[in-house]
């Protein structure tokens, strides 16, 4: 049962939260390379700025995109190739891997939501490493994502698991809480759900809603 404390406003705040804590990194890699091109006065140092400035613009850009796809009030429509490209965008810098098996062509707005941030959840829980494996099947009249992570040390953010069960944060970062009760919320109002398994170095994802 989703627990009373957990406010809009808690929940904007964290989600809030998360976007800065994805920006900042990106947003930093730009002004850094500006900052370099213009006290630089040597040629191969200004090229490895620019070079670093639009690195860290591309990467800023691709969070935005992310941050649309997945928390815009309800979702947009986003062709099956630019999913797999969004979803690969969580795993930049990572040392997992994403096994893409999803034909996507006709997600639902709300589908493709769900969808990307519990990959966001997933990608955290291999920090060390590993693969996640994501797919999509029609069950009836409604749809089955899952997700499935395995590497060394896989394991969930308690955080996350109390957002999925749309429980209040009780300790840890709200930026990691926010997405996975935004998730919650959005599949409990359409009468959907998910579930989250752990094992030892590995865990599943399973997420039903309407298709």
């Amino acid at each position: 049962m989703t627990d009373p404390s957990t406010s809009p406003e808690t929940l904007a705040a964290g989600l809030v939260a998360r976007l800065l804590h994805d920006i900042a990194g990106a947003a930093s890699g730009v002004s850094t390379g500006l900052e370099l091109h213009a006290e630089s006065a040597d040629p191969t140092l200004k090229a490895d700025a620019l070079e670093l400035t639009a690195a860290s613009a591309a990467s800023l850009l691709d969070v935005l995109a992310f941050a649309r796809a997945a928390f815009a009030p309800g979702g947009e429509t986003v062709d099956g190739a630019r999913i797999e490209q969004l979803a690969k965008t969580v795993f930049a810098g990572r040392r997992a891997t994403l096994a893409w098996a999803v034909r996507a062509t006709d997600l639902s707005p709300l589908a493709v939501q769900v969808l990307l941030i519990l990959t966001q959840i997933a990608a955290a829980g291999l920090g060390a490493g590993g693969v996640l494996a994501v797919s999509a099947a029609r069950d009836g009249s409604r749809l089955r994502l899952t997700l499935m992570g395995e590497g060394p040390r896989a394991r969930f953010q308690a955080e996350a698991v109390e957002g999925l069960r749309g429980e209040r944060l009780s300790s840890g970062l709200a930026g990691r809480w926010a997405p996975a009760a935004y998730v919650h919320g959005l599949l409990i109002g359409v009468g959907g759900g998910v579930t989250a398994e752990q094992q030892a170095d590995r865990f599943a994802l399973q997420a039903v809603l309407p298709h």
